[in-house]
């Protein structure tokens, strides 16, 4: 495959995979050696996964 065929992430996804790679690396650092073996898995079940704002419906109508 050749480098114009390749599709690349867009920069937005660059940007967002790295603020979220440093926020791993800094709550390792502030927490320390119990990060990886426990407070990895409980902040992952808290960070929300969704990106988007949703809909709601009675704002659709009211607008």
């Amino acid at each position: 495959m050749s480098l114009d065929q390749q599709s690349f992430p867009s920069p937005r996804v660059l940007e967002r995979r790295a603020s979220v790679d440093q926020l791993e690396l800094d709550r390792a650092v502030f927490i320390g050696e119990k990060y990886a073996s426990y407070y990895q898995a409980q902040f992952e079940k808290i960070t929300p996964k969704k990106q988007y704002a949703g809909f709601n419906v009675a704002a659709f109508f009211l607008a």
